[in-house]
């Protein structure tokens, strides 16, 4: 019977003996994690806007003569370039315009040589005068007569060659605009306004349309909380698609919207953009240098912060640091030098001392 139950018990220690399994290998029990390489970097605090791209500057174009509209050849918000005809005009009785202007440049010519005359006239009655008074033939009361009569003569004739030089330079101008029917594009820019219809009489220096520049301006709004973090000169970002253009700020409204209570600010740009394009304005508030590591890479524990390094052999270690600015999920830190590996994925797995494993496809740079 001892025989057979030593047989039994040698049986049941070789089944449970044969059942159990190998022991793990050791990388296998370490904790994967990923690490990145600390380094010296410069995080920006940066505000952003919508802005719009504006009117930059804006001329009123005009005939030098009365005249009917014929036609206009582009409508407003249109796109033209430098040259291109704009309007033309039927001009409405021409040859009487630059008679009338002759007449009235004569007429006002004739004033000034009879206005001179009578100047010239008291000037020399005034002379006379003078050297009778002197003698004592006449008294003080009739020399400043004729004093005052020789000084509203002069301003007689300096009033009438006033009259005569805007005759003349109406006249001249008139009789340059024979065959000047036309409205052409100064530059290149857009029709923004039109005033008139076509087979409207418009008279000869009155506004036809308004021809914009584009694309140097963007305008932005700015709440009363953060207008005084924005000043003259300000050097701003404009992302246009995927360009990046630097503008500087040259106007800002001294007083909000009514409605909005949002102050204006007016950027003006290096480089062109279609008007009406919404683009996306920043403005970088303040800069920090230093470490940085993603935010969760540093734990704390009783209100001390500590990240993990890693060492050649794969040993964590547990550093204290601290946290100098956190913008976003960025912070800059001191405690560490640059090109430490330090655990950002798997840290709240492991203590110090730890050995660990590094999952290749999660190493930072």
């Amino acid at each position: 019977m001892k025989i057979k139950g030593w047989i039994c018990l040698l049986l049941l220690m070789g089944v449970f003996t044969g059942c159990q399994a190998e022991p793990p290998k050791e990388s296998d029990s370490l904790t994967r994690v990923g690490i990145i390489e600390a380094q010296i970097k410069t995080l920006e605090i940066v505000k952003s806007y919508a802005g719009v791209v504006a009117y930059a500057e804006e001329t009123l174009l005009s005939f030098r003569m009365t005249g009917e509209i014929e036609t206009f050849f582009y409508q407003e918000n249109d796109r033209v370039n430098e040259g291109d005809l704009l309007a033309v005009i039927n001009p409405i009785g021409y040859a009487s315009q630059i008679e009338g202007a002759k007449r009235d440049y004569d007429s006002t010519l004739n004033q000034v040589n009879q206005a001179r005359d009578q100047r010239d006239y008291l000037l020399t009655q005034y002379r006379n005068f003078e050297e009778l008074y002197a003698s004592g033939s006449i008294s003080k009361i009739a020399l400043d007569e004729i004093e005052l009569q020789y000084e509203n003569a002069s301003e007689a004739y300096a009033s009438a060659l006033s009259q005569m030089n805007k005759a003349r330079t109406y006249y001249e101008e008139t009789a340059r605009a024979e065959g000047n029917y036309e409205l052409v594009a100064p530059r290149e820019g857009l029709v923004a306004r039109i005033f008139f219809e076509p087979d409207e009489v418009v008279p000869a220096g009155t506004p036809v349309l308004a021809f914009a520049q584009t694309g140097t301006h963007v305008k932005i709004h700015a709440g009363s909380e953060e207008i005084h973090e924005i000043k003259r000169h300000d050097k701003m970002q404009v992302q246009y698609g995927d360009k990046t253009l630097e503008g500087r700020v040259v106007a800002i409204a001294s007083a909000p919207d009514a409605v909005t209570l949002e102050y204006e600010v007016t950027i003006l740009l290096e480089s062109q953009i279609p008007l009406g394009q919404v683009v996306r304005v920043e403005k970088t508030k303040e800069s920090h240098t230093g470490l940085v590591l993603p935010i969760y890479a540093v734990l704390a524990e009783g209100g001390n912060f500590y990240v993990f390094t890693l060492d050649e052999e794969g040993i964590a270690h547990q550093r204290p640091v601290k946290i100098r600015y956190s913008v976003d999920n960025q912070v800059v830190i001191e405690g560490i030098s640059p090109g430490e590996k330090v655990i950002y994925e798997g840290n709240h797995l492991i203590n110090d001392q730890d050995a660990v494993k590094v999952r290749e496809q999660d190493v930072l740079p």
